[in-house]
């Protein structure tokens, strides 16, 4: 058998240990050649995670004088050469790195790759629910993201009041209450969202607002039909029918929702009838009812009567507009302008004890709007008095979680009020009477 010479004197021959040394030295050459090409994409010098992490960390503290580009190079070097070793945690250091720079998408790339069902995959979500509600736009986006933070963790407050800032802004209250609920429940409610939660009335400042927020929404993805919809009715109360419109138009050519449909042709109709245009509001309304059954929710069955009995009122059908009225009010009891209407209808029919009855609803909520209001005010905000008050129409008007939650104001100054704390736990016991 033929063997290869290991005879160090005989030229072309090579010993074992002067092979083992070329093999050795070959390896040497492969680490600094990629030190060399990580040293030259700006990762710096072979990877210390350990030194990484505190780099990162130190500079993710609220005050901190680090030079970016350290930071940087850290960062890189744990994403090139740890990205298998990379835990939850580092991932959502990591994104945080990315959303302090202002790179939103690469911070959400990061957030995406935590999986799971434990408190750092609740995080992540809150996180990405977060970019995307602030930096990105992404209304839908977010609004999936937070859901799921606060399924895997149903305490995770700041999604919860996330979830309720996105409802606010499109308009879609009840889930927005719903909200509100669960942040009084867990001991979260903050005075200006309990003043969200009571109030229907919105300042001029505070409609501007959510209007630009609309505007970005649609901007970001104008195939969110919800966001569309909502800066669609935005406009229509502004008085800018035209490109209320359009937009209405553009969703509804590619729209197989039916609810989201049967949306838009409500307000049509209420756009219809803003223009002054009777026939047409009429024509729209009834394809609507025709469409309409117990599935579609409350608030969608509200406005489709609201703007019925509007069209009966102008016929002098005082009758038929009492009906729908009570339809509408059979899902929406303490509306402001549907209480106001049911006023003008008794009125028209010569019902003065039925026009009182609904004049006393309409006190009470405004009343109940007046006093909420008021409570921002210094010498109102901690008033055990005033804020019981509050409670008290609440309670009358048949808000009891709303009346729950300001009882539960005055339990953050005085724990140990058993009078309070025996007014809470009764209308506790009438909440829970109403579910069974």
């Amino acid at each position: 058998m033929n063997q290869i010479t290991m005879d160090p004197c005989i030229p072309g021959t090579i010993s074992r240990s002067h092979f083992e040394i070329m093999k050795w030295n070959q390896k040497i050459a492969l680490v600094l050649f990629s030190a060399i090409v990580l040293q030259i994409s700006g990762c710096g010098a072979l990877s210390d995670p350990k030194s990484d992490r505190e780099t990162l960390n130190n500079f993710l503290k609220p005050v901190n004088s680090i030079d970016l580009k350290p930071v940087e190079k850290a960062v890189n070097r744990l994403l090139i050469q740890n990205k298998e070793a990379l835990s939850s945690s580092d991932r959502l250091q990591i994104a945080a790195y990315f959303d302090k720079i202002e790179d939103p998408n690469r911070a959400i790339e990061q957030l995406e790759k935590i999986q799971g069902e434990d408190k750092l995959a609740s995080l992540a979500r809150l996180n990405e629910g977060r970019l995307h509600f602030i930096r990105t736009r992404l209304a839908s986006k977010a609004e999936v993201a937070l859901k799921k933070s606060v399924e895997i963790e149903p305490k995770q407050t700041e999604a919860w009041a996330l979830l309720a800032s996105i409802y606010d802004i499109q308009n879609r209250l009840p889930e927005r209450d719903q909200c509100y609920a669960k942040l009084d429940e867990l001991s979260s409610l903050n005075r200006d969202q309990l003043i969200h939660w009571t109030c229907r009335r919105r300042p001029d400042a505070a409609i501007r607002e959510i209007g630009e927020l609309l505007r970005a929404f649609v901007k970001a993805d104008p195939t969110d039909s919800i966001s569309v919809l909502a800066l669609a009715d935005h406009l229509r109360l502004q008085g800018d029918f035209e490109s209320a419109s359009k937009l209405t138009e553009k969703v509804v050519e590619n729209q197989s929702d039916n609810t989201i449909l049967i949306s838009f042709q409500i307000l049509n109709a209420e756009i219809a009838w803003d223009r002054g245009d009777l026939n047409l509001t009429e024509k729209i309304v009834g394809e609507a009812k025709a469409k309409m059954d117990i599935k579609y929710d409350a608030t969608l069955q509200s406005r489709l009567y609201r703007i019925s009995s509007l069209i009966q009122i102008s016929r002098k059908n005082y009758q038929r507009a009492e009906s729908d009225l009570n339809q509408a009010l059979k899902n929406k009891p303490l509306d402001r302008e549907i209480n106001q209407l049911m006023v003008q209808v008794q009125r028209f029919q010569k019902q003065p004890e039925l026009a009182r009855k609904y004049e006393s609803q309409l006190n009470q909520i405004d009343r109940l709007e007046d006093l909420a209001q008021k409570s921002t005010a210094s010498l109102y905000r901690d008033d055990k008095l005033w804020l019981e008050k509050i409670a008290d129409i609440a309670a009358q008007s048949g808000r009891d979680r709303v009346a729950m939650a300001w009882l539960r104001q005055i339990l953050v100054k005085d724990p140990l009020n058993s009078e309070i704390q025996k007014k809470i736990y009764q209308i506790g016991e009438r909440l829970k009477e109403r579910r069974s």
